[in-house]
């Protein structure tokens, strides 16, 4: 049976099964008649225990009563024998912690004599050398005794012997730190290795290590430096700050050379271990340098002159160099690095506020440049034969990246703030680009909404087929320019030709226009997208060349190519900037196309043997884009646009060529259904030649002569085969839309082109 086994919970549980209650109640009968079966068996088996069971138990409360007696006497002898035994213990107890204390007092007595006596023997051999100064293996004897004397008295601090005695103590300690510190000077100064080794040792064997080095600074370091660290002796310094320290640094070789060299813990310079634990540099040197910079020098943090700050911190670097060469071993670069008045002095330098002035002064050369004539000044000469930007925009963009790592700027602290810099330099650069791209479209969108306001003017007179300025563009831009508005942009031609703004300049000479931005033409485009080439193949390897030298181990190759990327990613724009504003006119010119019926159409002109104006002014456009961009943009690229300008003309040329193909054929057919009406309508014969020769739209004429249907698509198979003629002179391949127009046109003329001599 289950410890948690409820009525209800089994219930619940046959109830999920799907078990009915019938066959629940049946079993569970049948279950109950076994269990009854099995306990009748069970107590049968068992029988005769049963029974006897309160037969055993007879008689037991006797024996329980009859062993309680005995049992309760033991207990009371247990605990008398434990506490004896308890009693017995503390008296051993009490014995050995009296016979502890009186060795405890043996002990401090014998110390006590001990003390006495090395304090009287110290005193004696004092008294013995008579001066002040006592000699050196006297003194490393006398630093025994003094240890031990130390050592014996912070044990028995609490002992009232000592606390008499420890006058004498002291005295004996001036005593003999006077004499060493003495000692110490003079072998120093006398370059004396032998006793200054043995006043080190001296030194360490009394605990007195930082009294040492703090000695050394006061004596021989401070006097040296003194005359050194200060403004005066910048000011009048021929090399500045870096002479100072220099001056600075020669105090080392001067008067530390033999401590440092017996100090040190390389153990191929010094061999004598118990002089470990030394370090002069660090804690006598430094701390007297960091103190006359602190107090003399404080200004040179000072970031108000940049260039000025950038001196006095590279200075400052070199001089830190320089001392970390003193030091033999990495713990003591360590112990410099982390050295209070080392951090100290690294954060004294006002970093932040030089790189906000450096990025003031770099951004601010972009952003002025990119600013002027709204960034699209002309580059100037060429620095090498690598530089061949066309904007002076660009040409500062790079020469901003170069500012960030240059040997007068870069710092290494600040380094990954100047990376992320050359960073912002690009991006800027690439938000200017589109903004070009913005301003151009914008322009265009004003002139659309002008040609709306002008509905009378005729479609080929907004950009004439010259590549001239449309009078509408012309008034828009004269009149912006009185008002002192933007002057913009105003046709495809000005693009080209790059002279936007002379039109508008000489319209008025009366009143002058308010400089402002200057309009983005096409030819302004084709320039940025050509830099923007030239600065993706170039800027990565910039960058590299620039970081490479200053972090080594570090891969910002990933990084460089990222600002590749993001320059090519404005191209596409550019590009297609480009390529709709110059198909712009060719395609309001191509619809020209359905104007073709119309001239000959009951005209009676000549049959052509000339291309229409339309496509003369298309491939004047062509002709014209190519050589206004040749001197400045590869041909490769080029090619490209013209290749794309071609589609996209061609498919709006291919449908309008069908649509007036179709509407020929069908005006040909109705004309010639009308001609059978008549016929066959006509009462005579003269009837019938009246009305043959009042059509004049189908068929052949009399002669030889073309009708008018057939000198529609003669001028149209002229057109098109001009225009596939000029365009391989142009070297551009117009694919599949091009040999598919020309089989139009070709299908339509095929039954008379064996009467023209083309």
């Amino acid at each position: 049976l289950k410890s948690d086994f409820t009525v209800d919970n089994f219930f619940i549980e046959q109830n999920v099964k799907d078990t009915p209650l019938d066959t629940l109640r049946d079993d569970l009968g049948i279950y109950l008649k076994v269990l009854r079966s099995s306990m009748i068996e069970l107590i049968n088996e068992d029988y005769a225990d049963f029974v006897n069971l309160s037969t055993n138990l007879v008689g037991l409360d006797t024996s329980i009563e009859k062993l309680k007696q005995p049992l309760e006497r033991v207990q009371k002898e247990v605990g008398l024998a434990e506490s004896d035994i308890q009693s017995t213990l503390d008296r051993v107890q009490n014995l050995l912690q009296q016979q502890a204390d009186i060795r405890e007092k043996k002990t401090s007595l014998s110390n006590l004599r001990e003390i006495f006596e090395t304090l009287s023997k110290v005193e004696r051999m004092l008294g013995a050398e008579g001066d002040d100064v006592i000699g050196s293996d006297v003194t490393e004897r006398i630093a025994g005794d003094i240890n031990f004397l130390l050592f014996s008295t912070t044990k028995m601090k609490d002992s009232v012997l000592i606390e008499e005695l420890r006058p004498r103590l002291h005295s004996v300690c001036d005593r003999m730190n006077s004499s060493l510190d003495i000692t110490l000077i003079k072998a120093l100064q006398d370059g004396d290795i032998t006793i200054l080794s043995k006043c080190c040792r001296t030194y360490a064997t009394i605990d007195r290590i930082s009294s040492a080095e703090q000695l050394v600074r006061e004596k021989m370091v401070r006097p040296a430096l003194a005359q050194i660290l200060t403004e005066s002796n910048l000011e009048n310094h021929a090399h500045g700050l870096k002479g100072i320290f220099k001056e600075a640094l020669n105090v080392i070789p001067q008067k530390l050379t033999p401590l440092v060299e017996i100090t040190t813990e390389d153990s191929s310079v010094n061999s004598d271990a118990s002089l470990k634990g030394f370090d002069f540099l660090v804690n006598a040197y430094w701390p007297e340098v960091w103190t006359y910079i602190k107090e003399n020098l404080s200004f040179i943090f000072s970031p108000g002159n940049p260039s000025q700050f950038f001196k006095y911190f590279t200075d400052s670097n070199y001089f830190l160099n320089e001392l970390e060469s003193y030091l033999h071993t990495e713990d003591a670069i360590k112990r410099l690095r982390t050295h209070a008045n080392y951090r100290e002095f690294s954060s004294s330098w006002n970093l932040p506020v030089y790189y906000q002035i450096r990025f003031q002064e770099i951004a601010a050369q972009l952003e002025n440049s990119l600013q002027t004539l709204g960034g699209l000044e002309a580059a100037a000469t060429a620095v090498n034969d690598k530089d061949n930007f066309k904007l002076a925009a660009s040409q500062m963009l790079v020469q901003a990246v170069k500012s960030c790592f240059h040997e007068e700027i870069f710092l290494r602290p600040l380094g990954d703030k100047f990376l992320k810099l050359s960073f912002q330099l690009v991006s800027r650069y690439i938000h200017w680009a589109k903004e070009c791209v913005t301003r151009f479209c914008e322009d265009d969108l004003i002139i659309e909404d002008v040609d709306d306001l002008h509905p009378s003017t005729p479609a080929t007179s907004t950009k004439g087929v010259g590549l001239s300025k449309s009078n509408t563009a012309k008034d828009v831009q004269n009149l912006q320019a009185v008002v002192g508005g933007k002057t913009h942009r105003r046709s495809a031609s000005d693009q080209l030709s790059g002279q936007s703004g002379q039109h508008a300049a000489g319209h008025n000479n009366t009143r002058k226009p308010v400089e402002t931005v200057r309009p983005t033409s096409l030819s302004d485009l084709v320039l940025i997208y050509c830099d923007i080439c030239e600065l993706s193949a170039t800027m990565p390897e910039i960058l590299i060349a620039l970081t490479q030298p200053l972090y080594p181990a570090a891969n910002l190759k990933p990084a460089a190519d990222s600002c590749a990327i993001s320059l090519r990613a404005v191209l596409p724009e550019l590009e297609k900037t480009i390529i709709d504003n110059s198909v712009e006119e060719p395609l309001r010119l191509v619809k020209q196309v359905a104007d073709i019926p119309r001239m000959y159409r009951r005209t009676n002109r000549d049959t052509p043997s000339k291309p229409c104006q339309y496509i003369n002014s298309i491939v004047t456009t062509f002709t014209d884009f190519k050589n206004a961009q040749a001197p400045v943009c590869p041909t490769e690229s080029i090619n490209s646009w013209l290749t794309q300008m071609t589609d996209a003309i061609l498919k709006v040329y291919l449908v309008n060529v069908t649509d007036v193909l179709t509407n020929v054929t069908k005006m040909e057919e109705s004309l010639k259904k009308l001609k059978k009406v008549r016929e066959r309508g006509a009462a005579s014969g003269a009837a019938g030649s009246s009305t043959s020769g009042g059509s004049g739209g189908a068929g052949n004429k009399p002669g030889g002569l073309l009708s008018d249907d057939d000198k529609i698509r003669t001028q149209l198979y002229i057109d098109v085969m001009y225009f596939a003629r000029e365009l391989e002179k142009l070297g551009v391949d117009g694919g599949n839309n091009i040999a598919e127009i020309r089989q139009v046109v070709a299908k339509a003329a095929e039954h008379i082109l064996p009467q023209l001599q083309l």
